[in-house]
This record gives structure tokens, C-alpha cells and sequence, in this order.
């Protein structure tokens, strides 16, 4: 039996053989049938991809992976945000680091000074 030309695809007849496909699955084929009607579903299906136009089929694959590209062009700026993003947070958390060792630094010493004078006072009274 020849089989038809599937690359102008034939939709009466594909629709036909998946509605019998269907059928069949409700009346309950034995499983080994329904493993060699898949299989013959699956031939009939490459040889259909094989016969397609290349140029229809390049086509496709271009759009997949122009698609493919765009997300991951996406991903890029959206990653590329984050990082801009957090370096600038961390950047502030060491300014804000900075800052507070400056002020503690100033603190610390101008407790010494009054430390040191209160110790020179004590120290004038015992004498």
C-alpha cells in the first residue's frame, strides 16, 4: 500500500486516522495494538516532517531560536539589573559602614580626652 503525500498535509484523511486512533483507544485495543498504531502514527508523522519544505521547516527553526534568543537577551538585562542593582546597595551598606566606624572612632576618642582630664583631676586631689 503507497502511502499519501503528507508534505500539502492531507487534513481530512489525518483527521480521519486520529478519530479512528481515538476510536479505537475507547473500545479498548489490546495494549499491543495501540503500541503498533502509535508507532505507525509516529512513522507516518517523520515521514510528513521529512517531506516538508525545507525553507518552511528552516523558518520554523529560525523563529525558535530568534525566540530563544530574545529570552535569553531578556535573562542578560534582567541579570545585568540585579548586579548594577546590588552593587550600588552594597556600595551604600559601605558607606554606611564607613560612616559609623568614623563616628565611633570620634566617640572613642573624645572619651579618652575626658577620661584622661578626669584622671588628671583625681589625680590633683590626692596630692
Amino acid at each position: 500500500s503507497s502511502m499519501p503525500q503528507l508534505n500539502k498535509v492531507n487534513k481530512p484523511e489525518q483527521e480521519q486516522m486520529e478519530k479512528t486512533m481515538r476510536a479505537k483507544h475507547k473500545s479498548q485495543v489490546p495494549t499491543k495494538k495501540l503500541k503498533k498504531f502509535e508507532k505507525e502514527y509516529q512513522t507516518l508523522r517523520e515521514s510528513q516532517l521529512q517531506q516538508e519544505d525545507p525553507i518552511d521547516r528552516y523558518q520554523r527553526e529560525n523563529r525558535r531560536l530568534q525566540e530563544a534568543s530574545m529570552r535569553l537577551e531578556q535573562e542578560n538585562d534582567d541579570l545585568a539589573h540585579e548586579l548594577v542593582t546590588s552593587k550600588i546597595a552594597l556600595r551604600n551598606d559601605l558607606d554606611q559602614t564607613e560612616e559609623e566606624k568614623r563616628r565611633h572612632e570620634e566617640e572613642t576618642a573624645q572619651l579618652k580626652e575626658v577620661f584622661r582630664r578626669e584622671l588628671e583631676k583625681a589625680e590633683m586631689e590626692i596630692k
